[in-house]
């Protein structure tokens, strides 16, 4: 029930304001008509409280609106824009005058308890640039608020009223409520339409939603956008990795098949030996060009080729034992007898060189291998192997 009266108290309120407007006043404002066309109902209120006097009363001599409040009521710009006075003056008391380029309008906030900007400085629509009081000629805590077309002049000539300009929205009625605690807001209830306030939190809030909406499907279009694009690149790939496939599998085939006839003729040629090079008991000797690495040393490598240090320095026309990364030694592996392997079904090189203790590398050397493939009889030398 105090909510409906409270409801219908505003309402009347309101009504008075409008009648005062139109009917109590013998002046409008000298805008022009694309003017007001174009800046109608476009700014925030300045503060809240009551309006005690419009535009044009006193007989034509009121240039603007007043609107009482207690002391201390945040004072806001309705625009961005310069300060071009901030004083002290005999009739407005404390006043801040600025200037709005974009609507070139000039706004005038008078009787205010204290000045919370300076000349020249720049302000941004909705700051706090004072607060409500009572100084200069004034009999009551009020704002006066006055528009300009323009500049302001001493005749104010260009005045208009703020009243066609100031947006009957909730949030902008109420601007002024973000410099306001809880305490404040409760002193200033009277003023304020909770429900009117409530119905604009849930046009807020839905407006709120609808846009997260939209962000949601924006994002499910573009990730579907992406996923195709992705889908597009990697089929690509995949065609391109089975012509590369198909091309190495050619390739293969024919270097496998070159080299299983280098290999068995190899073979051929290795295992044909003659009566006296069966008989002979000379040790068969293998020749290695040995790149040194770090860590190597003379006594390591004579160790694995089973020849002595003061061999390797014989064949290397050396007198230190000291070795270079990076410089190449030969050293000559006496082999009393030369181990070979017959390779079986299923197995390759890699299986051999750890069975043996030697690198892939070191048995293609070995047996003149070009590729890795190795067929079932061969038969493959194993110099420096261990059995």
């Amino acid at each position: 029930m105090l909510d409906l009266m409270k409801r219908i108290v505003i309402a009347l309120s309101i009504a008075l304001f409008i009648g005062i407007l139109f009917l109590g006043t013998n002046q409008t404002a000298k805008a022009d008509s694309p003017f007001i066309e174009k800046w109608q109902e476009s700014f925030v209120w300045p503060t809240i409280g009551e309006i005690t006097d419009t535009y044009g009363s006193r007989g034509g001599r009121h240039f603007g609106l007043d609107i009482a409040a207690p002391e201390g009521t945040p004072v806001i710009s309705i625009e961005e824009g310069v300060v071009t006075k901030s004083y002290y003056s005999d009739s407005y008391g404390n006043v801040v005058f600025i200037k709005h380029e974009e609507s070139d309008i000039e706004t005038v906030y008078a009787h205010l308890h204290q000045r919370d900007v300076e000349e020249g400085q720049i302000v941004q629509a909705k700051q706090l640039i004072g607060t409500v009081g009572n100084t200069g000629r004034s009999h009551g805590n009020h704002l006066h608020f006055e528009m300009h077309q323009g500049e302001w002049n001493i005749e104010k000539s260009a005045s208009i009223d703020p009243l066609i300009f100031l947006s009957n929205e909730p949030s902008s009625l109420y601007a002024a409520l973000d410099y306001m605690d809880d305490q404040a807001i409760q002193t200033m209830s009277r003023y304020i339409d909770e429900d009117l306030l409530e119905e604009e939190r849930e046009v807020e809030d839905e407006k709120e939603n609808l846009e997260i909406e939209l962000e949601k499907e924006d994002y499910t279009d573009a990730m579907a956008m992406v996923e195709e694009t992705v889908a597009s690149v990697l089929e690509k790939i995949n065609a391109q990795l089975e012509e590369l496939k198909t091309e190495k599998n050619e390739g293969v085939s024919k270097t496998a098949s070159e080299s299983q006839s280098a290999n068995l003729g190899m073979e051929r040629e290795a295992s044909v030996l003659t009566d006296d090079e069966q008989t002979t008991s000379e040790p068969l000797q293998f020749t290695h060009e040995i790149v040194i690495e770090k860590d190597d040393t003379l006594w390591a490598i004579a160790t694995k080729y089973h020849v002595s240090v003061e061999e390797i320095k014989e064949w290397n026309e050396r007198t230190s034992d000291l070795l270079q990364i990076g410089e190449t030694i030969i050293v000559h592996e006496q082999l009393e007898e030369e181990p070979s392997h017959i390779v079986k079904q299923g197995e390759n090189l890699y299986q051999l060189a750890k069975e043996y203790h030697l690198s892939v590398s070191d048995l293609k050397e070995f047996n003149q291998l070009e590729g890795d493939v190795i067929h079932p009889g061969l038969k493959l030398l194993l110099h420096g192997g261990k059995f």
